[in-house]
């Protein structure tokens, strides 16, 4: 090696040893802008999970409750709630219809039951509705199920009656509790649900 070239290597090592500050620096603010735009672009897009059905379209589903009814609690993924009943906060899964004792629940799409609880002591009678693959319906709190495991049921078909058997949350009296399932995840079921106004 001549010592032309052993000057320029030292000469690059000093550069890269007197800057090297800088160029961390410039590499970072790169790796920051790249993220940034990556965000700003992408925004909160999701990418759409297979068998994941959307909130809109053909899966908008009737309401459960053929009859008067008032939204007694929302659904609530975000919040800890109170429940009296059980006396502790817990964030609430589904929608409560509060309604008279005896008003119909309905099928709120077609489909098949999956499965009817008629003694479990926390929810009351429990009846599941598979749609497909991926969506599940879940009505808790009844009386009266006219259902049983294995029933290929119509939306607006009679599955059961509101009552208050639901004892995690008896202190609500009579209601149905409503939840929506999308590939065994507790979704919100006001994504899905059209709901008249005047209810």
């Amino acid at each position: 090696m001549d010592k032309k070239e052993k000057k320029g290597g030292v000469a690059v090592k000093k550069f890269f040893k007197k800057n090297l500050y800088y160029i961390l620096l410039i590499v970072s603010l790169l790796a920051i802008g790249t993220i940034v735009t990556l965000a700003l672009v992408l925004g909160d897009k999701k990418p759409q999970e297979p068998g994941l059905p959307s909130g809109g379209g053909e899966t908008k589903m009737i309401a459960p409750i053929s009859g008067e009814y008032t939204i007694a609690k929302d659904y609530r993924s975000d919040k800890l709630l109170w429940f009296a009943t059980i006396k502790t906060h817990k964030t609430h899964l589904g929608i409560d219809f509060a309604a008279e004792n005896g008003t119909p629940v309905v099928a709120v799409l077609d489909g098949k039951v999956e499965d009817v609880d008629t003694n479990n002591l926390l929810y009351g009678c429990i009846v599941v509705i598979k749609h497909s693959d991926s969506l599940t319906t879940l009505y808790k709190s009844l009386n009266n199920v006219t259902v049983q495991k294995g029933d290929s049921v119509k939306a607006g078909d009679k599955i059961g009656e509101v009552s208050a058997s639901m004892g995690i949350e008896k202190d609500m009296g009579p209601h149905l509790h409503f939840e929506v399932k999308v590939n065994d995840k507790l979704v919100d079921p006001n994504d899905y649900l059209t709901l008249s106004s005047d209810k």
